[in-house]
């Protein structure tokens, strides 16, 4: 004899609710979780890569530069000047490459960095700048950290691996940038004997 089962039209019990809101709820937390967690961590990694690129592009860029020189004029841990072209006339171009301990203002970097500049000027031949201001002035890192922590920029060393304050002939430059990355710094260095110290 078959018997018919009724179903019932009650719908569902409050213990059956609760089940499955709270297995909608830890569905929903380890989506959103995973969801934070990836964003974060392309946060980070194009903070990573941006970083990584004013280091590998300020390196370039200033080992370059160093190579251009002709004869030094000023030279500090964290300031190097050196002309590189000189007219019949007396007038000659001055490159300056510096870091700042001054932020920029108009970065969206942390505040507390410094500046990386690089600055061409024109200069006639006693000495004062042709039109006031450089011709070319590029901020090559506004996440500098070599003036504000004091690791200097350039270090100066003579043939026999000494320290010398004034760089001139035999000296390598030993070029030291650090940059700011969240709250660490990334640095990268590399000695570059310009063809004037040869």
């Amino acid at each position: 004899m078959l018997t018919a089962t009724r179903h019932s039209d009650r719908g569902f019990t409050l213990v059956e609710m609760m089940f499955v809101i709270g297995l909608f709820g830890i569905v929903l937390g380890v989506v959103f979780g995973a969801v934070q967690v990836l964003t974060s961590s392309a946060s980070t990694s194009m903070e990573e890569s941006a970083s990584a690129h004013d280091l590998s592009y300020s390196m370039e860029l200033l080992s370059k530069a160093l190579m251009a020189g002709t004869e030094v004029t000023y030279a500090d841990g964290y300031r190097l000047d050196m002309k590189t072209t000189q007219n019949a006339d007396g007038s000659y171009e001055l490159q300056s490459i510096y870091a700042t301990i001054t932020p920029n203002p108009t970065s969206t970097s942390d505040t507390t960095a410094g500046i990386l500049v690089w600055t061409r000027s024109l200069l006639k031949a006693d000495g004062t700048v042709i039109g006031g201001n450089p011709t070319f002035k590029w901020d090559v890192s506004d996440r500098n950290m070599n003036a504000v922590d004091r690791k200097p920029l350039f270090t100066y060393y003579a043939l026999d691996n000494t320290t010398v304050t004034v760089p001139s002939h035999g000296t390598r430059i030993h070029l030291h940038v650090s940059v700011l990355f969240n709250n660490d710094r990334r640095d990268d260095s590399r000695d570059v004997v310009p063809p004037m110290l040869q």
